[in-house]
């Protein structure tokens, strides 16, 4: 199976002059027959991204100051690649990824008689996917204070269920 080296930088921003700056870079060998969600796959493997938690923009440039091009769905990546195949010079094109932590709010119910034994059940795992340790030690303040309401909420969840 053929492959494509590809340049991934990341952990940086687009400035106003459309430049992507301040990146850490890395190298990934991108299969010829790879599809975008097998694309995000490898970068969330590479860079220890987890994709339920982590909305990202995969862009690349193909001149200074000309704005990037978005790459959403197989028919862009492929085209990315037929590209990419074409230069020899494998710094060119490189792709730049944009993070950032996915917005998650909890539900919220105005009496406990709304919450069904589904909703409980939904809350209680997605409050787990969310608070991992990890992930709520890079949390900015705000979202702190979500999962913590989240966490209570989840406790009364569990008293609820174990009395009823």
């Amino acid at each position: 199976m053929d492959s494509i080296p590809i340049i991934l930088q990341h952990s940086g921003h687009w400035d106003d002059n459309s430049s992507y700056v301040n990146f850490q870079v890395c190298g990934l060998l991108i299969p010829t027959n790879c599809n975008y969600s097998n694309l995000v796959g490898m970068i969330c493997n590479e860079l220890n991204l987890q994709p339920q938690l982590t909305s990202m923009k995969i862009e690349y440039q193909v001149k200074d100051g000309y704005p990037p091009f978005n790459i959403v769905d197989d028919l862009q990546l492929m085209f990315y690649l037929k590209l990419k195949k074409r230069e020899e010079d494998f710094i060119m094109y490189p792709l730049c990824l944009t993070t950032e932590i996915k917005n998650i709010q909890p539900r919220s119910f105005s009496t406990w008689s709304e919450i069904t034994t589904d909703d409980l059940c939904v809350e209680v795992a997605h409050t787990e996917d969310v608070a991992s340790n990890l992930f709520y030690e890079n949390m900015e303040e705000g979202s702190k204070e979500i999962v913590a309401s989240i966490k209570k909420w989840e406790n009364k969840s569990i008293h609820y269920s174990k009395v009823h």
